[in-house]
């Protein structure tokens, strides 16, 4: 499993929190920590590998379930890689995309005022469950059906040059 706050939420006791929820969570993972790394990797429990910064492209590929703040990137990576999504949203667009992962069945939101209560540790069971990892991989062949941006460039531009 992937944990990732992005760059602008890795506030240490923010990150702190996180930890202290995934030492009850019996999944291998790696937490982005990003310039909080070596202090947060201090109190990471075995199962926690804490790094600076992740590549999410190549970590979405090997992982089973995303926690993230509901970020854009974020949530794509997941969307791509057909994973499910536990959101820790921290502000503004981050709640609409959380509530939009949970509509589809491929997410779960988590307040932070729910964490130290288990609710991060029952969202991540539910998203290792059947429904959510087959509503994650049904949004990824959805995505994977379609154009991709060179494609919808190039129609474009042919499009346009039929008409002049």
């Amino acid at each position: 499993m992937l944990v990732t706050l992005g760059t602008l939420v890795n506030r240490k006791e923010l990150l702190t929190r996180v930890l202290a929820e995934l030492a009850r969570i019996p999944v291998d993972c790696v937490l982005a920590a990003g310039d909080r790394a070596a202090e947060i990797a201090a109190h990471a429990p075995a199962h926690v590998q804490v790094q600076p910064f992740a590549d999410l492209g190549r970590l979405a590929a090997s992982c089973t379930a995303l926690i993230c703040h509901g970020g854009f990137g974020s949530i794509l990576h997941a969307v791509v890689h057909g994973l499910p999504v536990t959101v820790l949203p921290y502000n503004a667009d981050q709640e609409w995309n959380a509530e939009r992962m949970r509509a589809i069945g491929a997410g779960r939101r988590v307040g932070w005022d729910e964490l130290g209560d288990g609710a991060l540790a029952a969202a991540v069971e539910e998203m290792h469950s059947p429904p959510p990892l087959r509503a994650a991989r049904l949004l990824a062949a959805e995505l994977g059906s379609m154009p991709s941006p060179d494609q919808v460039a190039d129609l474009l531009t042919a499009e346009i040059g039929a008409t002049r």
